[in-house]
């Protein structure tokens, strides 16, 4: 039997960790926004952040071990390859495939730095697509002889169950491939191979926080395995105080307990059976509002019990800042709507009616023109240029330290969740972290709609049970919805030859489900208004410049996106003609919220100009095609949009395009002649850009797992893993 418990006991010990709770350098006071349209609400005690003393041993070795190892290593083919080494291991045993968590692997490397690992999977894709869309990359952290045996682990959840392709149906992993660039097959040697399960990520800790993944949603949690506990000295807030977590856990026979410990006498406020689901819960902590505690998260049995985003808020109905969503329609062009002067049918009366309503930027320009580059653009306000997301790998991560506007939502006490169809705009590059609580699409890969991908209506119902839970708390809320980008579906184009007849469909859908959730939203009871962002990640040509698609060019019919702020009551309408870019969302919403700056963005806050202001001062607004998955050897592209609406395009092949979008916003005109002050001016923007990303990666790495430190690799001996 598995007991997992919570127990507060009042205590004279100091208070809460400072190292927890002190102000960062870039979170400075005298630096909170000068617009904000409401104050903060009260903060959060997020557990998760918080350092606690852990009582406890992990369990044996067995319990989390190796769901399948190599007998015999001298199976794992090492061979030369272009440029390197290429390692592949042998067929992996039927029925491990659905348990695969990660590669552990011990090696010489050969005289290599870093790897690439790639699971290929039994499917129709070929082995040299599946390279191309599933590797993972890997950065050793020490010089090694090429002789002398390093270990790492690779987390191979999202290559195997993250891409489009698993999300859509789902494969079965047929063999593993290391790939060691500039290695000498002469010096490469396999020492062990292991496949670990689940379990594995809870191994060598009685206890410890990580972002656990059940029934398809990721939570920030602590985990505790059974025997251990975990203690916290803090202090209770003084204003209806209320526990929040979700509870769940993995293994048999569990249970999780709730209590409460002061002046020595213990009160149980919750006993739950697990559950391999979460599952919401909540208790008042009223009776010890304004004392000083000792707080335990405790455990026991043979399971591993999960805490999921651990919280004490401020309950009650009193008045709350606004909600805040962050709606993005993938792959929607600005000027296929009304708003943006589309005529003919009316396709888009939703989108129409909120612009009408709210504040429209005519002339939004993405920050590239594909998805994998573009999300983390919004989310940190950085430019791809700098962050390079996408740029060497369709399985990219965002780097974890690289601040988030989600993160700034959440420290400041909102309640922040993430609902996405699409793997790129969520796990696959790493922007699960700095929400509560994060939905990818494989939430739904049994339960698909008619599109063959989840719908705007799955993500819905979604968001509204999770705002329903805790209807008393400021939310912020990110949906990335995919009916536009399934244009080409034969539910659209319903047997219409044309290629792009089902665009205007899918976007008629799209606005009609986009009016339900509004309607929906407004009508949530205790909560006040919504402040709705819609937004798009990129546009799609359509045979324009001879090119159809997306990740193909930066005209217009690519990056010109819309982007609306509908607030009634908090903003007033009105249409803005400067050009502004994706990178200005993210400082936007953290100023009008009143909440620290992102001090690495690239953009700029628009919050002054949506209270009437003016514009940011730039010269221009930038958009960047480094590498796009399925054109791995095009040229790069660079744009540049003035605030007169000139427009330059260069590419690293040397193509140099101008217009004047302001009479040819087709761009069908180039204007020739000697370069422009804009051209000159692009051009010194692109060449800043290399050392620009070379900071980044000094700052924060390249968002790559990197080789077994010496420590960890004792560690993991004296467990029983390695040799």
């Amino acid at each position: 039997m598995l007991v997992c418990g919570l127990l507060l006991s009042c205590s004279d010990a100091p208070g809460p960790d400072p190292a927890a709770t002190a102000t960062r350098p870039d979170e400075a006071a005298d630096d909170v926004a000068r617009f904000a349209l409401w104050p903060a609400p009260p903060p959060a005690i997020h557990l998760v952040e918080r350092s606690g003393t852990v009582d406890g041993r992990p369990p044996p070795a067995s319990d989390a071990a190796a769901r399948w190892t190599a007998e015999a290593v001298s199976e794992w083919r090492v061979e030369a390859a272009p440029g390197g080494v290429r390692v592949s291991s042998p067929e992996i045993p039927a029925g491990l495939t659905e348990t695969i968590e990660r590669l552990r692997l011990e090696l010489t490397p050969g005289g290599a730095i870093r790897a690439r690992v790639s699971p290929i999977l039994k499917a129709e894709r070929s082995a040299s697509g599946q390279r191309e869309l599933r590797s993972v990359g890997i950065g050793f952290e020490r010089d090694a002889a090429p002789d002398q045996p390093i270990t790492f682990e690779v987390d191979l959840h999202e290559a195997i169950r993250g891409n489009w392709d698993d999300t859509t149906g789902g494969s079965v992993v047929e063999r593993l491939e290391v790939v060691l660039p500039g290695a000498s097959a002469r010096s490469v040697r396999v020492v062990s191979a292991s496949l670990l399960g689940p379990l594995a990520r809870y191994e060598g800790a009685a206890a410890g926080v990580q972002r656990v993944e059940l029934d398809g949603t990721i939570r920030p949690s602590w985990f505790l395995h059974g025997g251990s506990r975990v203690r916290f000295e803090i202090e209770v807030p003084e204003i209806a105080p209320e526990l929040r977590w979700h509870k769940g856990a993995i293994g048999s026979a569990t249970r999780c307990r709730v209590r409460v410990l002061a002046e020595g006498e213990a009160r149980e406020l919750a006993l739950d059976e697990g559950s391999d689901s979460w599952q919401h819960r909540r208790a008042s902590l009223a009776p010890w509002a304004g004392r000083r505690v000792q707080l335990e998260l405790s455990a026991s049995g043979s399971g591993v019990v999960f805490f999921g985003d651990p919280r004490i808020v401020r309950a009650g109905p009193e008045a709350r800042p606004p909600g805040i969503l962050v709606y993005l329609i993938d792959t929607l062009r600005a000027d296929r709507l009304g708003a943006w002067g589309r005529e003919g049918a009316e396709t888009s009366p939703v989108l129409d009616r909120l612009a009408a309503e709210g504040v429209v930027f005519e002339n939004a320009i993405s920050s590239s023109s594909w998805t994998k580059p573009a999300i983390p653009t919004l989310m940190t306000g950085i430019w791809p240029t700098t962050h390079r997301v996408g740029a060497r790998s369709y399985s990219d991560r965002l780097p974890e330290s690289v601040p988030l506007m989600q993160g700034r939502f959440r420290d400041a006490g909102f309640r922040t969740g993430s609902f996405s169809a699409s793997p790129l705009g969520s796990t696959l590059s790493g922007l699960e972290r700095g929400f509560g609580t994060a939905v990818p699409p494989r939430r739904w890969r049994d339960s698909l709609g008619a599109l063959g991908q989840v719908s705007a209506t799955q993500l819905h119902e979604e968001l509204l049970a999770w705002l329903r839970e805790e209807p008393d708390q400021p939310a912020f809320v990110y949906v990335h919805t995919l009916e536009v980008h399934e244009y080409r579906s034969e539910h659209y184009r319903r047997g219409d030859p044309d290629r792009f007849a089902g665009y205007g469909p899918a976007v008629q859908d799209a606005d009609r489900q986009l009016g339900q959730l509004v309607e929906a939203l407004a009508a949530l009871p205790e909560r006040g208004p919504w402040l709705v962002v819609v937004v798009s990640d990129h546009g799609h040509t359509m045979d324009e410049h001879g090119l159809r698609g997306h990740g193909r060019s930066l005209f217009q019919s690519e990056v010109h996106i819309p982007l609306i702020f509908w607030s009634p009551g908090l903003l007033a309408p009105a249409r803005v003609r400067a050009p502004v870019g994706l990178p200005d969302v993210a400082p936007t919403l953290v100023e009008l919220a009143g909440l620290p700056p992102l001090r690495e963005a690239d953009g700029h806050s628009l919050a002054a100009l949506l209270q009437g202001g003016r514009p940011p001062a730039r010269d221009f607004v930038t958009s960047a095609l480094l590498r796009y998955v399925w054109q791995p050897d095009a040229h790069k592209q660079f744009a540049a949009v003035s605030g007169e609406l000139r427009k330059v395009i260069r590419t690293s092949g040397g193509i140099r395009l101008r217009y004047d979008l302001t009479r040819d916003p087709n761009e069908e005109d180039n204007q020739t002649g000697a370069p422009g002050e804009l051209t000159r001016a692009l051009g010194a923007w692109v060449s800043q850009q290399n050392a620009a990303a070379a900071r980044f990666e000094r700052r924060h790495g390249r968002g790559a797992r990197t080789a077994l430190d010496a420590e960890q690799s004792e560690r993991l001996r004296a467990l029983g893993y390695l040799e």
